[in-house]
């Protein structure tokens, strides 16, 4: 099988713990467009995770600061920005930026063009499970599906997981565990297939190939690639949240108010790993944690 055809696809690679994933308006650069390949198409949002899009001209620091923290700044073309912000929100918005303006009610059903094949190419989530199950069987000392009962969405989804390891049936803790995970975001529907090129090409290379097995030898690599199933697919927020910015950060230590969310925590305070990488689409940047300030890393 072949999972990723889409060469010219501008994917942003976000390095970090769980809880980033806040971007300011100064870390965003203007690429998205001329060089990003069609986004796929998708059935429209449901009401409550519908996501609107605005433009306005940069204003004060503070403000600005708040609108990043809360709302989702998708590019930045000199001082005009353009904001995603769910629409139950919108009126909060507009008292940030009274002089925004609207461009899309909704961004998915705008975005995507209707079809029967609008998902051609691109897995469905069924298909991902029966895809890793599998792996499983096939490479029973190179691939487990954890039994993790917990880890499930708001609507009850499992979140599926995939490990590959040398000795996978071991829990051997002075491996280092990496992390690799996808569509956090439903509507980015070319980071679940990247995650799932990457795997097929490590199963692939185990033992033929002396990087890879080093590689995996050394290290137990985890995939989650759908953090949110309740939208994956279907629509970027999910239950009427950013998937995405419902995790704590420094000064902000509340607990997210979904369960993907949760459960993704618990995950990561479960594997305590040495490294995670998040791949999200259409913005070229690569986001280091805690990712929520202007600072530049230490």
């Amino acid at each position: 099988m072949v999972w990723f055809q889409h060469a010219n696809v501008s994917v942003m690679g976000l390095l970090s713990s769980p809880s980033a994933g806040l971007a300011l308006a100064c870390a965003l650069s203007s690429n998205r467009g001329a060089n990003a390949a069609p986004r796929p198409s998708g059935r429209a949002s449901q009401d409550e995770n519908r996501v609107s899009q605005f433009t306005f001209v940069g204003i004060d620091d503070a403000t600005m600061q708040t609108i990043a923290l809360r709302y989702s700044i998708e590019a930045r073309r000199g001082d005009t920005f353009t904001v995603y912000v769910p629409a139950v929100e919108a009126a909060a918005f507009l008292t940030l930026a009274p002089q925004a303006r609207l461009v899309t009610a909704d961004v998915d059903a705008e975005s995507y063009p209707r079809g029967p094949n609008d998902r051609a190419g691109y897995p469905s989530y069924d298909e991902i499970r029966a895809t890793f199950a599998d792996y499983q069987i096939e490479n029973p000392d190179l691939a487990l599906v954890p039994d993790l009962p917990w880890m499930v969405s708001q609507d009850g989804l499992p979140i599926v997981v995939l490990k590959l390891s040398g000795d996978v049936a071991e829990d051997n803790f002075a491996k280092p565990a990496i992390v690799i995970t996808a569509s956090t975001h439903g509507d980015e529907w070319i980071t679940t297939p990247v995650v799932m090129g990457l795997i097929e090409r490590l199963v692939m290379g185990y033992g033929s190939e002396a990087r890879i097995t080093k590689m995996l030898d050394w290290s137990s690599v985890y995939f989650v690639p759908a953090v949110s199933p309740d939208s994956f697919q279907s629509s970027r927020n999910v239950h009427g949240v950013d998937p995405n910015r419902v995790y704590p950060y420094p000064g902000n230590d509340a607990e997210p108010s979904i369960a993907s969310a949760r459960n993704m925590i618990r995950f990561y305070d479960m594997l305590k790993p040495a490294g995670s990488l998040d791949y999200h689409a259409n913005i070229g940047m690569v986001l280091y944690p805690w990712g929520w300030s202007c600072n530049p890393l230490d």
